[in-house]
């Protein structure tokens, strides 16, 4: 009873996960269900309900977790349309010590989203941090340390995404039990050593919002300049309580969870948030595929600045009035270290001589 119980909260978890490949067991050892391609030696033609006999895997916790991450691998050769009958007889399925990195990637997925909820900010991380990287790596290759350090060198050395890829590829290893030195490739990549750049004047933001015909898109950058938002956040906001002095805005979910912010300037809050207006009609399943349409607006319209300068020229406008750096840190939703090491570098001159001159008044 209590491996049926395994059962059922491993075809839950596949189910909430959007794999759309399930568990089933047949005399006792478990097999795979789901859509698939006709058998070469099959009379049909279109793709239909088939199993997978995953070569004596049994009804037992070690069973379930290796047929959850075969499920996940599946479902990732359907996607990217590499699905071979071949690959998937009795004979080739690999036992566990000989497991592709597709497959050890698959398990991986499915040990993080059972050590944490699985939900858009989860899936948001996921993505960027893990699935990027990991989509780099020679899938049907056997894991090696080797391999592992030879794709993180495909990585301009001293930048993000060099530093992204060896946190990913090492925890990786860790899980498949491969000992590398990959902490050695990361760089010294630091977010508060980006280039300053120039923000967009209050000026200019203003005509931006202004000039916008699209009244739903006109709401969402008077947002995200009045508020300092993230692209995705915009899509998560309570307008409700939007419309009560002094014009607080809620974050009801996100990257960093619920939150509240102030307005910055209050009077964007009564000219261009305040009433009962609509947001874009998007919809998105993850957070970074809300970030990936708002970007997309912005390039087709050709706007003078991107989503997150408003954000950045939000807290260059906090340090000019004068509000306590801890404050406006929590109000951006992370803490005052990478406040102070990644925003600061944003006060460009002009941003220094106008907190110069408010100061002398």
């Amino acid at each position: 009873m209590q491996s049926k119980k395994l059962l059922t909260e491993a075809n839950a978890r596949l189910k909430a996960g959007n794999i759309k490949v399930s568990i089933i067991l047949k005399r006792n050892t478990l097999y795979l269900q789901t859509t698939l391609p006709p058998k070469p030696t099959s009379t049909k033609a279109k793709p239909h309900q088939q199993q997978v006999n995953l070569g004596g895997v049994y009804l037992n916790a070690a069973g379930l977790k290796r047929a959850e991450a075969e499920a996940l691998r599946l479902r990732n050769e359907l996607t990217m349309e590499r699905f071979d009958w071949a690959n998937w007889s009795r004979s080739q399925v690999d036992p566990l010590g000989e497991r592709t990195i597709a497959d050890w990637v698959a398990a991986f997925e499915v040990d993080y989203f059972n050590r944490r909820e699985r939900n858009p900010a989860s899936e948001t991380t996921w993505e960027k941090d893990y699935l990027m990287p990991f989509r780099r790596l020679p899938q049907q290759q056997l894991i090696s340390a080797a391999i592992l350090i030879q794709t993180a060198q495909l990585y301009p050395p001293d930048t993000r995404c060099r530093q992204r890829a060896c946190n990913a590829y090492g925890r990786l290893a860790k899980f498949a039990g491969v000992d590398v030195a990959i902490a050695e490739y990361r760089g010294r990549y630091s977010s508060g050593a980006v280039n300053p750049r120039d923000l967009p004047s209050d000026e200019a933001i203003i005509q931006t919002i202004e000039g916008m015909d699209n009244p739903a898109w006109r709401f969402a950058i008077a947002l995200m300049a009045t508020y300092g938002l993230r692209d995705h956040e915009i899509f998560h906001v309570d307008l409700q309580a939007l419309q009560e002095p002094p014009g607080v805005c809620t974050v009801l979910e996100g990257k960093t969870g619920w939150r509240q912010v102030w307005p910055c300037r209050r009077e964007w809050w009564e000219l261009y948030c305040k009433g009962h207006f609509k947001r874009p009609n998007l919809t998105a399943r993850r957070n970074s595929d809300y970030g990936v349409k708002v970007a997309q607006f912005f390039n087709r319209r050709k706007l003078p600045m991107l989503p997150y300068d408003l954000r950045h020229a939000w807290a260059a406008r906090t340090a000019v009035f004068g509000l306590d750096p801890a404050i406006a840190a929590k109000m951006m939703g992370h803490d005052l270290s990478v406040h102070t090491r990644i925003y600061h570098q944003f006060l460009n001159q002009s941003i220094l001589q106008a907190a110069w001159e408010r100061s002398q008044r």
